[in-house]
């Protein structure tokens, strides 16, 4: 045979064993759509499933791929395709779950996503308990007519914690980077605290001189409750275990007050005060991701300065709610206010496609119209018409429930 045929013979040869060995890897090692990600002589990995962390000497020669985002090595003559990050310290075998055909995680699955797989997005919703400390003035609430000694204070209301939702949408972009939305809320919490007396309860201040039902009371009930929305839209850029993320958000907090006074000869009153507090504002923050075996672990950390359209309305009645002695008096003012939280995660992998999920939370908001803070009793034709923001609250508490991935 002429040396030209007998060197395109030796090339097509060598090309056809090349692929041949490509498929060969892609069928014990990894899983794929399109052409094998490994093997000698391949020069590219897949570009949907670059994803594979590196092994032992033997499985990089069969086609096992390493490189690029935190992969330790190259398969021969191999480089990860765009997109493909690969962890450390992961191998993959025959027939297991993780990782698209892999036996145990790296730092990351595709750009550091974690454990479970996952090509287009992901799904998480929790049942989240959060309790909550408000840090209000200290005012005096209720007195002893006689003796003027303090019977109830605004720091002696204290929430318990409740249940509440949050559900995560993530929808993957291209290089590495995911549209996430964000909805917690659904919390209600809310505290009630009785005075019982025999004709000597009253309020603080001119307010329970000029009433009748505020003064030589039998009974004073103070009933406070709050309500929590918050949503946010992020942008999350993915580097191997890190994550840089930013965006805008949404917290809405409202909260009712109500002081009710009960007289057996006069009748029943009250002082009501509402407020409402939408902060508006740009965040940002970072999460680092870790995965050991089916477990990913996640820290997040956020935070942002936000604007505050804050308001108060209240009113204030007697005989027996009969007359209205402070009628629909308020305020709004527009102001900074600043939120701040941290998350930990933890997921177990329950199949390709799923995971449980738990964690604990903190989060910090400041400069909030808090009900309490509002409180006048003083007896003007101004009382009740200002606005205080320099309430802040701190919410703490666990999550539990599950992901799904696609």
């Amino acid at each position: 045979m002429p040396a030209p045929f007998q060197i395109a013979f030796a090339t097509i040869i060598a090309v056809a064993f090349a692929s041949q060995s490509c498929q060969q890897a892609s069928a014990q090692y990894g899983y794929h759509p399109g052409p094998a990600p490994g093997g000698p002589g391949c020069s590219s990995c897949d570009s949907g499933y670059a994803n594979y962390a590196p092994g032992p000497a033997n499985y990089a020669s069969q086609g096992q791929w390493g490189g690029h985002g935190g992969c330790d090595q190259y398969g021969p003559g191999g480089q990860c395709a765009p997109g493909g990050h690969c962890g450390s310290g992961g191998h993959c075998g025959q027939g297991s779950y993780f990782q698209a055909g892999c036996k145990s995680c790296g730092s990351g699955y595709g750009c550091g996503g974690g454990c479970c797989r996952t090509n287009s997005g992901y799904f998480v919703v929790d049942a989240l308990f959060l309790d909550r400390t408000q840090q209000s003035d200290s005012r005096s609430l209720v007195l002893d007519n006689q003796t003027l000694d303090e019977e109830l204070n605004t720091n002696d209301l204290d929430f318990n914690m409740m249940a509440g939702v949050r559900a995560t949408l993530g929808l993957k972009l291209a290089n590495c980077k995911a549209i996430e939305l964000t909805y917690f809320g659904l919390q209600d919490w809310d505290e009630t605290q009785i005075v019982q007396g025999d004709d000597n309860l009253r309020i603080p201040g001119e307010l329970a001189l000029a009433s009748t039902d505020f003064l030589d009371a039998d009974q004073i009930q103070v009933d406070y409750s709050a309500h929590i929305d918050n949503g946010e839209v992020n942008l999350v850029h993915t580097n191997s275990r890190l994550s840089v993320l930013g965006g805008f958000r949404y917290l809405g907090l409202t909260e009712f007050m109500r002081i009710n006074s009960f007289d057996v000869d006069t009748g029943s009153s009250d002082y009501i005060i509402q407020t409402a507090n939408d902060l508006f504002g740009g965040q940002i923050g970072v999460r680092w991701n870790k995965c050991v075996g089916p477990l990913n672990v996640k820290l997040t950390s956020k935070g942002g300065l936000f604007f505050n359209d804050a308001s108060q309305l209240q009113f204030v009645s007697d005989l027996d709610n009969g007359f209205n002695f402070r009628n629909s008096r308020g305020d709004d003012t527009t102001s900074s206010a600043f939120i701040i939280d941290l998350g930990v995660d933890a997921g177990l992998c329950l199949t390709e496609f799923m995971s449980l999920r738990g964690g604990y939370n903190l989060m910090w908001v400041d400069r909030l119209a808090l009900a309490p803070d509002q409180l006048d009793f003083t007896d003007t034709p101004f009382s009740g018409t200002g606005i205080s923001t320099n309430g802040n609250a701190f919410f703490h508490g666990f999550n539990a429930g599950f992901e799904i991935r696609k």
